[in-house]
């Protein structure tokens, strides 16, 4: 059989074409495997990115820890943000380094709401609370319906700024109003999980140095309550330890003199139910305190049992003068070393017999831990437990020093969508 050469032409065209037309049909379903992988890809991410949002919009509560004013460029922290049990009511606790770079009356300053890239869903009334010369600042919120889970926008406005004003180089990129006025921004979720609950928000009627002692007094008295417990066991830790030295030297046959004055009959004893140390003195240092901080608290006052009917500045004063007013020697250097035989000890003299050595090392512990234990006894008794009077003073006398602005112009709410 004959077969020209354009018929075996024509044959390879045509294999050559089917070929062709199969590749196409792999490439174009690897392609559209290829695709719907990445659709499912990228839609597995947007779900899981999605449910991660969601699930920290519902938990997270504060979004902004840190904040600098835009113009008077007053470095300040968020403390918290705070509600009540049904989210009816909000507090944010803010707290400036340095007041004397800010106005401390709360009719200088204005806030602005809305709700971050978002619709706001709810119209809160809100005051605006300044603690004295505490540097602590408040915002309070209030609606009865409720706060959605949604991240507000807070912006703090000062209108009346003290002292210079940096020249401005690089404008805002927070918006023109930071270029124009003095103020700064928070983020907050106030149906957020994570805000922290406080009694006094579920009080009808707010009391806002109640509010101040919950937030600032209890953590701060918490704080003082964990150091004086500390300074406790430590100073039974140097009890326990002048024991051990006094038995060394009995042992090697010397006299221990009697124990120091500032120590007297000092016992301290862990109380094993409230982890807590308490201390048994029959010595109270120069401008020191002795009371049951354990058992008490500043809500429940300390100060009522030592004041004696003399006013709070009059009987810091006197504690103060009293502290001055001390010539207490410790007395430690001029101690005398006796052995049992009668015997002087000469402390720092010549080693002539066998063991001196170890007395004199023994002689050294003990007198370094009586001087610690001065030292520590000064600071718990006259430095910690004044603190922790001073504490109580400040929080009870937060009610007279606070400003409010409840003016109508005090808050002002706007929408961004």
């Amino acid at each position: 059989m004959k077969v020209s050469g354009n018929s075996i032409i024509n044959k390879i065209g045509s294999i050559s074409t089917a070929y062709r037309h199969r590749d196409i049909e792999n490439f174009g379903f690897m392609l559209g495997t290829v695709s719907l992988a990445l659709i499912i890809m990228a839609s597995s991410m947007i779900f899981v990115s999605t449910k991660k949002e969601k699930k920290i919009l519902s938990s997270s509560a504060m979004y902004t820890e840190t904040f600098t004013t835009s113009l008077s460029e007053v470095d300040g922290s968020v403390v918290g943000v705070y509600t009540n049990d049904t989210y009816t009511k909000a507090f944010v606790m803010f707290k400036f380094d340095n007041v004397k770079d800010v106005p401390l009356d709360a009719k200088d300053y204005q806030m602005f709401l809305s709700a971050y890239n978002d619709h706001m869903n709810v119209q809160p009334s809100g005051s605006i609370y300044v603690f004295g010369s505490t540097g602590y600042f408040g915002l309070y919120f209030a609606d009865v319906r409720g706060f959605d889970k949604q991240v507000l926008d807070i912006t703090v406005r000062c209108n009346n700024i003290i002292g210079e004003i940096p020249e401005l180089t690089v404008p805002s990129d927070m918006g023109a109003s930071f270029d124009e006025f003095d103020q700064f921004r928070i983020y907050a979720n106030f149906g957020a999980s994570g805000t922290i609950k406080l009694d006094s928000l579920n009080e009808k009627e707010l009391i806002v140095s109640d509010l101040y002692a919950e937030i600032v007094g209890e953590n701060d008295e918490l704080a003082l309550r964990t150091e004086l417990n500390e300074q406790l066991k430590a100073m039974a830790s140097d009890l326990d330890k002048a024991t051990e030295y006094s038995r060394r030297l009995t042992d090697a046959g010397i006299v221990v003199p009697e124990t120091p004055s500032f120590i007297g009959t000092d016992s301290i004893k862990l109380n094993e139910d409230n982890k807590l140390y308490y201390l048994t003195t029959d010595m109270v240092l120069a401008g020191g305190y002795s009371f049951n901080w354990q058992d008490g608290s500043i809500k429940d006052g300390y100060l009522d049992a030592l004041l004696n009917d003399k006013e709070p500045d009059v009987f810091f004063s006197e504690k103060k003068q009293e502290y001055n007013d001390s010539t207490y020697n410790i007395g430690l250097s001029d101690l005398s070393w006796v052995k049992l035989n009668g015997d002087p000890f000469i402390y720092g003299g010549t080693l002539a017999m066998p063991g001196d050595e170890d007395i004199q090392d023994n002689i050294g512990l003990l007198t370094s831990v009586w001087s610690d234990y001065y030292n520590l006894k000064q600071e718990y008794q006259v430095v910690t437990l004044n603190k922790l009077l001073m504490l109580e003073l400040m929080s009870k006398s937060q009610e007279s020093s606070i400003s409010v602005n409840n003016d109508e112009n005090s808050l002002c709410l706007w929408q961004q969508i």
